[in-house]
C-alpha cells in the first residue's frame, strides 16, 4: 500500500511541478514582453552576457528544462538566433550546476523556504495593476514549482521506489 501511495504522489508532484513552470512561464512573458525583445536584439552578439542571461534566469526559475523551453520559443518566434539560444542554453546548464551545489549546502530545506512565494503571490494577485499581477503569477508558479518538487522528492523516500529507479536507469544503455 505504501509503494502505490508513493507512486500517486510521485505523479501528482510531477504534475503540479509542470503546472507551476507553465505558469512561472507564463508570467514571465506576459511581465517582461517588449523588454525581453529589446534586450535580445541588444545582445544579439556577445556570447559572455547570453551566458550570463542564462545562468542568472535558470538560477532564478531553478529550471534548466523551463529556460530551454522559453529559449526554443524565442529562437521559433525569430525573435533570437540560434548562436544566441546555444550561448543562453550553455548558461542555463552552469545555472543548475550553481543551483544544485548552493542547494546541497544548504542547512535547511530550500524548497520548503521557497513554496512561501505562492502564497505572497497569491495574496499579490489581487491587487489590480496588471504588472503586479503578472509578478504574482510569477510567483505561484515558482512555489507551486518547488511544492511538486518537495511531493517527487518525498515519494523517492520509499525505498522500493527508489530502488525501482536506480534498476531502471541502470539498466537503460545509450548507443553511441
Amino acid at each position: 500500500m505504501e509503494v502505490i501511495k508513493a507512486i500517486i504522489e510521485l505523479l501528482v508532484g510531477l504534475v503540479v511541478f509542470i503546472i507551476g513552470m507553465n505558469m512561472m512561464s507564463s508570467g514571465l512573458k506576459k511581465s517582461a514582453g517588449r523588454n525581453i525583445k529589446t534586450l535580445i536584439k541588444k545582445l544579439r552578439n556577445n556570447r559572455f552576457a547570453n551566458i550570463g542571461i542564462g545562468t542568472l534566469v535558470t538560477a532564478i526559475i531553478q529550471s534548466s528544462s523551463a529556460t530551454s523551453v522559453m529559449v526554443i520559443g524565442f529562437i521559433n518566434a525569430g525573435i533570437m538566433t540560434i548562436f544566441q539560444g546555444l550561448s543562453i542554453m550553455l548558461g542555463a546548464y552552469i545555472g543548475t550546476t550553481m543551483t544544485g551545489l548552493i542547494v546541497s549546502l544548504s542547512a535547511f530545506s530550500f524548497s520548503s523556504f521557497l513554496m512561501v512565494f505562492a502564497f505572497i503571490g497569491f495574496v499579490l494577485s489581487f491587487n489590480k495593476n496588471q504588472k503586479i499581477k503578472h509578478i504574482s503569477e510569477i510567483l505561484i508558479g515558482f512555489g507551486i514549482l518547488f511544492f511538486g518538487l518537495e511531493a517527487m522528492s518525498s515519494a523517492f523516500q520509499v525505498e522500493q521506489i527508489r530502488n525501482a529507479t536506480v534498476s531502471f536507469v541502470s539498466s537503460v544503455s545509450f548507443p553511441l
